[in-house]
């Protein structure tokens, strides 16, 4: 599964039509192809890096950046460890979600509605420091129960 279509879960966009784009192999082709046969033109996202941060294709990213009508959200999802986090100017208007996957999360579950617990992410023992906290009741939780692998089950499989 490479290319998929379905309402967008999570998130601020949660809600949109969207056109999630899990391989690096998808062609802008594909894409365009994509928006036309499957959504009747109707797309309101294009999801880049969809099902756990697949690497994305920048110059296909590019591509529907210059080329996609401006009505319609690009995204991209990468991984915290990702060196290109994609800071470029041109990347200014795309959305960017940062994911960090980590078993020990799990442990949020349990006191998540029970107490008064911040989370905090922090690099502060380098030259360069970063410190960013907010109450755990500020995220916004979604529910995975229709979570399929990487896709939700109302999903529908372009290619």
């Amino acid at each position: 599964m490479k290319l998929w279509l379905g309402t967008e879960e999570e998130g601020q966009h949660k809600g949109l039509k969207t056109l999630f784009v899990g391989s690096p192999d998808i062609t802008f082709e594909e894409i365009k192809d994509a928006i036309k046969k499957h959504s009747k033109n109707k797309i309101d996202q294009i999801y880049f890096g969809a099902g756990c941060c697949t690497q994305i294709n920048k110059e296909v990213l590019n591509e529907c950046i210059e080329k996609i009508v401006k009505t319609i959200e690009i995204t991209i999802e990468v991984n915290i460890n990702n060196e290109n986090l994609f800071t470029d100017a041109k990347y200014m208007y795309v959305n960017k979600v940062i994911t960090i996957n980590d078993k020990r999360l799990l442990n949020l579950k349990k006191i998540k509605d029970t107490f008064n617990y911040c989370l905090k992410i922090q690099s502060v023992d380098t030259k360069d420091k970063i410190l960013l906290m907010t109450d755990l009741g500020n995220f916004e939780e979604t529910n995975c129960d229709n979570l399929n692998g990487k896709k939700y089950k109302e999903d529908k499989v372009v290619k």
